[in-house]
């Protein structure tokens, strides 16, 4: 009951601040779209279609076949979590959580075990790293790689 005042009362707060300086905050939230659109997306961008690729043609299954039991042994973590990981690693945030909801939702793991998924297969992508934070944020996609291998 508190937790649901407390989140109407920053919303009200939000909307009150919001009101108090209109143009600056549409200003910022400008400012905030057009560097999403001129660097982080022409980074991600060609990586979604590629991951997405990957998924439907299934390149990952072998793979995934091959680290479940390690995954298992490692993570405590039933075989699906490999192919939850490996696409996680690959790809990049949201895909595992995307890849373990849909697990979920099929069945396949249960509350626990997303919650454990949720601790491991929650990566930033390779692209995103060496792309956007290195290549665009830092001006250095060596930065990024040595970020990545971090």
């Amino acid at each position: 009951m508190y937790k649901r005042i407390a989140a109407i009362l920053v919303c009200a707060a939000s909307v009150v601040l919001f009101f108090l300086n209109p143009a600056k905050n549409i200003q910022n939230v400008s400012a905030g779209v057009l560097i999403w659109a001129t660097s982080v997306l022409p980074a991600l961008f060609p990586f979604f279609f590629l991951s997405k690729l990957l998924i439907e043609l299934d390149a990952f299954g072998g793979l995934s076949t091959l680290l479940s039991k390690p995954t298992q042994k490692i993570f405590g973590a039933p075989p699906a979590a490999s192919y939850i990981f490996l696409l996680s690693v690959v790809c990049g945030y949201p895909m595992g959580a995307k890849l373990t909801a849909e697990f979920y939702e099929k069945g396949a793991l249960d509350k626990t075990q997303c919650l454990k998924l949720a601790t491991f297969c929650s990566t930033g992508g390779p692209i995103f790293i060496i792309g956007t934070v290195g290549g665009v944020y830092l001006k250095s996609a060596a930065a990024g790689a040595i970020i990545l291998v971090s």
